[in-house]
């Protein structure tokens, strides 16, 4: 009836787009609404609130402020050249630059890890037929998701589940298991499982303790070397067959936990290895300015790359207007994030992510 008297359905993020163009929020406040409506976890969740209070929103105004008052200086001297004023010299202008550039930095440092706290990671456990895969994931879901049988080749279609790792959202994918074979079937599903080894942030490669490594083991190890991964040796409850030192040799003990899946003895360790190859476990005390999307992070590099043309114009002793040009430009990057200078790519880009309404 009240469509019928003129009203509308509300438009995806239209509550909180509003509340925005009206100010009552920043751009990173406002996409923090829906990072809230998503989050997977507690510390997901706690990240997305400190962005809705306007932590980093804060952090980028302040700098924002002493890049403008930098600015501001510079300008007097283009404006007024022949004015005996006392302006600031080439050395304290770069001394500026370089302490806003490090706060730059320091920020952008808390990218990655905001976007895994946000967003999640892909996981993938990997492995040879019948070396626990499933088991695995069953005892890390704490449910039987996945058929469990001595049969190899069981697990053909990934299975995909989402769990908390200590706080971070872990999209944790079962795959078909790795070997030689003529099987049409198998050969189709280990295709599957290398798409995903590929596009995986986390691989938990699994090894079976009670057999020695084979060449697929070896295959399978030199094939994620230079990816974020960790080995899992399972079944510890049956007789050690396997070389703890050959897999030392091949990978380091960082990269080794020690588990059953069956008993679930030790998930807890393995848990936290998990975490540690993922995240710097120290830094979500030591600072709460996370930086969780990607949009963001390409804004303040940008900012960062124009502070560094700005020094570079310091340093060669460059006249002010070339290096006001860089500071208007390391203002505007930073203004896409607080939405002073956001285009309306990023904007839609961002109510997009809403439901109706909010």
């Amino acid at each position: 009836l009240t469509m019928k008297m003129g009203a509308r359905l509300a438009e995806p993020g239209e509550f909180t787009k509003r509340a925005f163009l009206n100010g009552r929020i920043d751009l990173a406040q406002a996409e923090a609404v829906a990072d809230i409506i998503r989050a997977k976890t507690d510390l997901s969740l706690k990240v997305a609130i400190s962005q809705l209070e306007g932590h980093l929103s804060k952090e980028v105004r302040k700098i924002s402020s002493d890049i403008l008052e930098l600015l501001a200086s510079i300008e007097v001297s283009i404006d007024f050249p022949d004015e005996d004023l006392d302006f600031i010299s080439y050395d304290e202008t770069g001394d500026q630059v370089k302490y806003i550039i490090d706060e730059l930095n320091r920020i952008l440092e808390s990218a990655e890890e905001g976007r895994i706290i946000t967003e999640g990671i892909k996981g993938v456990i990997v492995g040879r037929p019948n070396v626990g895969k499933s088991s695995l994931f069953n005892a890390l879901l704490k449910e039987k998701r996945a058929i469990v049988t001595s049969i190899p080749g069981t697990t053909r279609d990934p299975i995909e589940e989402f769990i908390n790792i200590d706080g971070i959202p872990l999209k944790l994918t079962d795959t078909a298991g790795i070997r030689e074979t003529d099987n049409i079937i198998e050969i189709e599903s280990i295709d599957r499982t290398m798409a995903y080894l590929d596009q995986a942030d986390l691989i938990m490669l699994v090894l079976d303790n009670s057999e020695p490594l084979t060449e697929d083991d070896k295959n399978i190890i030199s094939y994620i070397s230079d990816k974020k991964f960790i080995l899992i040796v399972n079944k510890i409850d049956l007789p050690q067959a396997i070389d703890k030192d050959e897999l030392m040799a091949l990978v380091g003990e960082n990269h080794i936990a020690y588990i059953s899946a069956i008993e679930q003895s030790d998930l807890k360790t393995l848990k936290t290895a998990i975490r540690d190859v993922i995240i710097n476990r120290d830094s979500i005390q030591a600072d709460p300015i996370f930086v969780t999307k990607v949009w963001q992070k390409n804004s303040i590099q940008r900012a960062i790359d124009s502070m560094k043309y700005a020094q570079s114009s310091i340093n060669s002793k460059m006249p002010p207007e070339f290096i006001a040009v860089d500071l208007r430009g390391a203002l505007k990057s930073l203004g896409e994030i607080t939405g002073e200078s956001a285009s309306e790519e990023i904007l839609d880009q961002i109510f997009a992510r809403f439901c109706i309404g909010k």
